[in-house]
């Protein structure tokens, strides 16, 4: 079995709008269903976690298949630059006589180190990117990144999700006020 999680679902719901995460489980669907075969199925079992079930498969034929998951994922987000498609993925299989649930753990935990050692990772890149430009700030989540001449640049994520509920509902009057002025 192999367990898969949706990296920055929540960022991009919260900086881009639920479309925008609706477009990213879609495309994490589309991959699972070019890549998995029968017998074998995958299934999104929660908000941003997926399952993908593989019987009569070993240890070596499923550490294959998350890498040609990932190698589609890759091929994917070159279609879609302003929206990364990230997966973390943890395998497992089972043992002789062990009970599934064991199995859905053990790749359950191995997936939530793959999702820890991905945002490890990300700001290591984020730190070395940015190394000596203090002017630049990284969008959180890995969805974009921001510069200066971004209209949020410089903003908390508090600040971008407030604006956006206040758009979302009709306007902010603040923003409505200085267009007024500007025009």
């Amino acid at each position: 079995i192999i367990m898969a999680d949706l990296n920055g679902l929540k960022a991009a719901n919260d900086e881009l709008g639920h479309a925008a995460g609706d477009q990213l489980l879609r495309r994490a669907g589309e991959v699972l269903n070019s890549v998995i075969e029968k017998p074998s199925h995958a299934a999104r079992i929660g908000g941003d976690e997926f399952a993908i079930l593989l019987p009569e498969t070993d240890e070596e034929a499923g550490e294959a298949m998350t890498q040609a998951i990932q190698d589609l994922v890759a091929i994917n987000n070159t279609f879609y630059p302003d929206l990364t498609l990230s997966l973390s993925m943890g395998s497992a299989t089972a043992h002789q006589g062990e009970r599934m649930e064991n199995v859905v753990k053990r790749a359950d935990f191995a997936m939530l180190d793959a999702k820890r050692q991905h945002y490890i990772e990300l700001q290591h890149d984020r730190r070395r990117q940015h190394e000596g430009d203090e002017a630049r700030r990284p969008l959180p989540a890995l969805l974009r990144v921001r510069r200066p001449h971004d209209r949020h640049y410089g903003t908390t994520d508090r600040d971008r999700a407030a604006h956006a509920v206040r758009v979302r509902d009709g306007g902010d009057p603040r923003v409505q006020g200085r267009r007024r002025e500007q025009d």
